[in-house]
This record gives C-alpha cells, structure tokens and sequence, in this order.
C-alpha cells in the first residue's frame, strides 16, 4: 500500500498542528501554575488530540498539577 503525496502532506500538516497544540497548552499552564513538572510536561506531549482538547476546553477549572491530570491519561 503506497501513500499519495497529498495523503503525506496531509499527515505532516497534522503532525506540525499537534505539535503546535501541545507548545502552546504547556506555555498557557506554565503561565498559569507558574512551574511544570518535567513528568506532566512528558505527558502532555504523549497525549492525543482528544487529551489536548479537553486541556484546552478546561482551562479555566485547572489551578494545580492534578487538575491537570484529570484530564489526561
């Protein structure tokens, strides 16, 4: 099965938009609690799109490292 390059450009657009996602998650919560642990900083980068969504759409409920870890796994 060969990939087109269209389905390629597709896949590192997505990729670069993950990473893009994940940098500004940890700069937002990095700002807010002031300092992140490198363990929760490794997770936040493990974690997938769903993840990253709920982060972001609970920002305002997140005030502590385990806030941070109610929402990913």
């Amino acid at each position: 099965m060969s990939i087109t390059n269209k389905q390629l450009m597709e896949l590192i657009r997505m990729e670069g938009y993950m990473v893009g996602m994940v940098e500004t998650i940890i700069i937002l919560l990095r700002k807010k609690l002031g300092y992140l642990p490198k363990d929760v900083i490794t997770k936040i980068h493990d974690s997938d799109g769903d993840e990253l969504n709920e982060l972001i759409t609970n920002f305002f409920n997140i005030y502590t490292e385990e806030d941070i870890l109610k929402y990913i796994h």
